[in-house]
């Protein structure tokens, strides 16, 4: 996430201007997530990676097929594959199995049983039905469609804690971007395995929380209320979309695309000039009241008197601006891995 660091970095930079100081350490937001639909299969609480096996598990006729290695060697059977007959044949324990692409049966130690599905190749895969080969080795097969998982667990498995994960790696770094980008760090710090982040971000609810109180900073509620909003604006201009997720035992990576306006393009210092504020002086007396003639024979307590509107009128002319000019800057797209581990039951963004 070493692109979310750049990206807090620019806000900050952005806020400089109306003199609000700022600092953060993790900031990113997500207006659009692409997840998929993907089926995960579990073996005695360990996830198995499908995709190191050229496909992924899919749905045919209500039975889940997966690649026929991977069931095979996550159960610790043995796989021989007779490339003439189309047949895989497996020896687990006193379990033999054998089963023939395109057959309606398989046969366990000499019984022949029904398929629901048949064993089929696709994409150059021969894939197997999940459920009758690990029943077919006496495991217990369960399915969990909340999280689209296919949980099997051995006869011989001594596993004290057999909670499933409620979420899948994707979900979990989506659930963490959408917090962020609702700037409730409180919230994104659960999806984290680093008990430092979770410390840093306890009671960090919204960006006033984050960067300290803006009464503090001199600023009215209106102005804070502009901050947050101006905040909340640069955040929906940031977009993500995951990519995909692989699982290799206990570890996962998500890939996600970046998408951010390029904010060093963006001419910051010309934003505040002697011309610009002198224009929305005059902008807030008239509006105030006044008249030309008035301007100039003002006192400096009436000028004084203004000086907070005066603030207030520029800061939400940078902020329009910034905005405007972030929405029309070019974008700039990177793909970075986010790496996650399974923590008591948990899949979590290890940072």
């Amino acid at each position: 996430m070493k692109k979310i660091v750049s990206l807090i970095l620019a806000l900050c930079m952005l806020l400089s201007l109306c003199a609000v100081s700022a600092s953060a350490d993790e900031a990113v937001a997500m207006s659009q997530m692409q997840t998929k639909d993907i089926i995960t299969i579990m073996v005695n609480g360990v996830y198995v990676d499908c995709s190191l096996y050229g496909q992924l598990p899919l749905i045919v006729e209500g039975r889940t097929l997966v690649p026929l290695r991977s069931v095979f060697e996550a159960l610790g059977a043995t796989v021989e594959w007779d490339n003439d007959t189309k047949t895989v044949t497996s020896t687990r324990g006193e379990t033999f199995v054998s089963l023939q692409v395109g057959s309606s049966t398989l046969v366990v130690n000499g019984t022949v049983k029904a398929l629901d599905v048949p064993a089929q190749i696709m994409n150059g895969r021969t894939m197997v039905p999940v459920r009758a080969v690990a029943e077919a080795f006496g495991c217990t097969v369960n399915w969990d469609g909340a999280t689209r998982t296919v949980i099997i667990t051995t006869e011989a498995a001594q596993m004290p804690d057999t909670t499933v994960p409620a979420d899948t790696p994707d979900k979990v770094v989506e659930k963490a971007y959408n917090a962020l980008v609702a700037l409730n760090f409180e919230e994104a710090a659960k999806y984290f395995a680093n008990e430092a982040i979770m410390e840093e971000f306890a009671g960090v609810t919204n960006y006033e929380a984050l960067i300290g109180s803006y009464e503090e900073m001199g600023l009215s509620e209106e102005q804070g209320a502009m901050v947050n909003s101006f905040a909340e604006n640069v955040m929906t201009l940031i977009t993500y979309k995951v990519m995909g997720y692989t699982v290799n035992g206990n570890t996962a990576e998500v890939t996600v695309e970046i998408s951010t306006p390029d904010f060093e393009s963006i001419d910051t210092e010309s934003l505040v000039t002697e011309e610009t504020v002198n224009i929305i002086l005059l902008k807030v007396a008239l509006e105030k009241g006044y008249t030309m003639e008035d301007l100039y024979y003002m006192t400096e307590a009436e000028l004084a008197a203004l000086e907070g509107d005066v603030v207030t009128a520029t800061i939400e002319y940078i902020f329009d601006t910034m905005i405007e000019a972030a929405n029309n800057a070019e974008r700039l797209t990177e793909t970075e891995t986010v790496t996650l581990t399974l923590k008591d039951g948990k899949w979590l963004i290890v940072e």
